[in-house]
């Protein structure tokens, strides 16, 4: 199977699923197979915040801030990374992610005190997306992981169906 057939029934199962389900999937998905499940994702009303950091912090926006346009990020081919950080940064100001179940500390992920981000956005006149403060705070609530019975953002149901196919 593709990599376009593979996350369309990734997505098919998320569908079905939950937002603990969905965060299992952005820890150990292996961004090499495309970008639409996590863009997905990020883009569910239920998506939770813990979830929307995770995936925006291990996009590494430090190296998408320069960018001023898709045209900027397309030279670079990172275009689809620069899209999701705009995406999940612009819906974080908006007030998108309510839901705040799943407990994460961000400095895991983001490697970047929020003074130095700051000095950092700052740097980039041109940018054309800014954090929130609470982009930078742990949030609270249950820990989730991604466990055994998932494989670069797969899980074990679906892994026939990729995996035997791809031999």
């Amino acid at each position: 199977m593709s990599d376009d057939e593979n996350n369309a029934a990734l997505i098919e199962w998320m569908a079905r699923r939950g937002p603990d389900d969905w965060h299992r999937v952005a820890l150990s998905y292996n961004w090499d197979n495309g970008l639409s499940p996590l863009e997905w994702i990020v883009t569910r009303p239920t998506c939770d915040r813990a979830t929307a950091l995770v995936v925006f912090w291990m996009t590494e926006p430090d190296a998408r801030l320069g960018y001023a346009s898709p045209s900027d990020a397309k030279a670079d081919h990172a275009e689809s990374e620069w899209r999701l950080v705009k995406l999940i940064a612009d819906r974080w100001r908006a007030g998108a992610y309510a839901r705040s179940e799943i407990a994460l500390d961000p400095t895991d992920y983001m490697g970047w005190p929020l003074d130095e981000w700051r000095r950092l956005e700052a740097k980039h006149s041109r940018r054309t997306f800014t954090t929130h403060d609470d982009m930078h705070r742990a949030t609270s609530g249950r820990t989730v992981l991604d466990g055994e019975d998932f494989q670069e953002g797969y899980p074990r149901e679906l892994w026939p169906r990729i995996w035997d196919n791809a031999r």
